[in-house]
Parts: C-alpha cells; structure tokens; sequence
C-alpha cells in the first residue's frame, strides 16, 4: 500500500520543524505507507541564470521508455551521461533521440528559442518536471518537439529543474549557442522563477 496524502503532509510538517533557513525537501514515497523525508541546507536561487557547457548524447534518450516519465530513484543512466559529459570537458549532458531530436538533460528538462519562439519537448519518456511546468503556465512556453536541424538553429538552450532554476547553454559541444551568452528568455525567467522563493 502506498502512502496517502496524510502520510506526505505528517513527514513534510516534521521535516520543517526547527528549520532556519533555505532548505531543500525530499519525500519518497515506498511500499507499506513507508516515507523517506531528508531535508538538506539550500542556497537561494540566483536571480541571474547559470551558464553551461553541454555535449550531446545521441540516442541516450527513448521517447518510447515510459518509466523516464514518472520520478524514480532509478538515476543510473544519467549519473551515466553525466559522468560522461564531464570527462569530456562538459557541465551537463543533452541527451537525444537517435535522430538528434530533442530530449532532456542529465538532471533536467530541456527549452530551446527558435525563431522567436519558446519550445519544450513533449512529455514522452521525459519527466515533467516541477520547473517546466511552471515555465508552461507561467511563461511563453509551448510543448513541441525539436528537431535536430531545430536545435542547431536555436539562439536559446535552457536547462531547468526545480532545484537550479532556469540555465543558458551556451555552448553545444564546443559550439556557441546564440551569441554564446544567456539570452532574453532564460534571463527573464530565471529572474521571475527565483522570486518565488525569495524570503
């Protein structure tokens, strides 16, 4: 048997008890009504977005491989990509399809500006994340998938998650994107996503 939402908000308000400060929460969830709860210091979100050096992994993303859309403890194939991204120079990893399109990164989901226009994969074998969906509702953002040939012409890649926010790749495997700085859109929602938290 699974935890209800009662047994959620019990280990949440425990976890909150005594804290000072910014903190990072986890609930997970297990059979037998079971509640794992940490909760770690957390740096405040910075208002300006990171910059990142990406390389792409062609084909580590499976549109088909439903279990990539649900939140798991399974992370091996990212802490993979990862690893991977960093032997070689990189920050992050962009993981997709083996036809160059589009997919997530290896801790978070991917935005591309193209033309104009704000695109994000749609959720097939991609978690929607907590940061994404609020970039949906709150942001002009719309779920399209990206092509390949999309990508390469994008002035704009954005990596996001609910812990870091909103951040600029700037470089694809070497290669700048855009003028190779944080662009218009990942500044402005950085800035509007880190408001949320502020104290």
């Amino acid at each position: 048997e699974p935890p209800g939402r009662g047994d959620l908000e019990q280990a949440l308000a425990a976890l909150q008890t005594g804290a000072v400060g910014p903190s990072r929460i986890r609930l997970t969830a297990a059979a037998g009504r079971t509640v794992i709860g940490e909760r770690v210091p957390a740096a405040e979100l910075p208002v300006s977005p990171a910059s990142l050096r990406a390389t792409l992994m062609l084909g580590e993303w499976a549109p088909g491989r439903t279990t990539g859309e649900h939140k798991t403890l399974s992370y091996l194939p990212y802490r993979d990509c990862a690893r991977r991204a960093v032997e070689g120079g990189a920050d992050t990893a962009i993981l997709t399809d083996s036809h160059g399109r589009l997919g997530e990164s290896d801790r978070g989901n991917l935005i591309a500006v193209i033309d104009g226009r704000a695109l994000t994969p749609p959720v097939r074998g991609i978690l929607p994340g907590i940061a994404r969906s609020w970039a949906l509702e709150a942001r002009d953002l719309a779920e399209e998938p990206v092509t390949a040939a999309e990508r390469e012409r994008a002035t704009e890649v954005v990596m996001c998650n609910a812990v870091e926010g909103f951040a600029a790749v700037t470089t694809i495997d070497g290669v700048a994107v855009g003028d190779g700085a944080p662009g218009p859109w990942v500044r402005a929602t950085q800035e509007r996503f880190s408001a949320l938290f502020a104290p």
